[in-house]
């Protein structure tokens, strides 16, 4: 199954798929490991204190 498939399908199975999404990739082949889970917390971080609603998976 391939990789935009597979996000949704899991985006469906969570019943978000019509909600607007930002999907950040921590896997190795996107950017070094410890760079993308810093935008991740980055942006964790800049929701909560904007008081956007956010799920985090």
């Amino acid at each position: 199954m391939g990789k935009k498939r597979k996000l949704r399908k899991s985006l469906h199975k969570r019943e978000i798929d019509d909600t607007p999404a930002l999907v950040i990739c921590v896997g190795k082949s996107c950017a070094p490991r410890e760079v993308s889970r810093q935008l991740a917390e980055q942006t964790r971080a800049y929701a909560t204190a904007s008081g956007a609603a956010c799920a985090w998976q």
